[in-house]
């Protein structure tokens, strides 16, 4: 399959993103993807690397296995003011500290589904959307931290000396 532009390759266990690029992409007859490296940088994803067989994550394969963590109180603001602005709501007219200080543990993602949520909220209920919606709806999310709190826990012992922290 060749490929040029923007494009998000999903393997069953990898996913792979490039960005105004060509690239000659062939899946071997075991059903491994093969990329050509010649100059270009290649980025992939794993929710669960310990699905990854360890041939494809050793040193030679994989440059550098960078850990990312759940996003800290800053990128957290961030985030808010994006999905707010992102709807045409003014970020500037939220509390995005207390936004943020009370969402910690949630991914971008269940930040963008708490100001979703209001949004909904506020329609259903005919009322704006404000700081106080948008944190009832964070007390009403039990983010992934919280959820699967001893997988995660597991995953950040397992980084913290085999992964650069990103």
């Amino acid at each position: 399959m060749q490929v040029l532009g923007n494009v998000t390759v999903r393997h069953p266990n990898v996913t792979i993103s490039t960005q105004n690029s060509a690239y000659t992409w062939t899946f071997d007859g075991a059903g491994n993807l093969v990329l050509p490296l010649s100059g270009n940088i290649v980025g992939a994803t794993a929710n669960n690397i310990h699905s990854l067989p360890p041939e494809l994550i050793r040193k030679g394969r994989l440059d550098e296995i960078f850990f990312v963590d759940l996003p800290d109180q800053a990128v957290r603001q961030d985030i808010f003011a994006i999905h707010l602005a992102k709807r045409e709501l003014h970020p500037d007219g939220f509390d995005s500290h207390l936004l943020a200080q009370r969402s910690a543990g949630f991914s971008g993602a269940e930040i963008e589904q708490v100001v979703v949520s209001g949004l909904y909220r506020a329609h259903a209920t005919d009322t704006p959307v404000s700081t106080e919606s948008l944190l009832m709806e964070i007390a009403n999310t039990r983010p992934l931290s919280v959820v699967m709190q001893e997988p995660i826990e597991a995953l950040r012992d397992w980084a913290k000396d085999r992964t650069v922290q990103a």
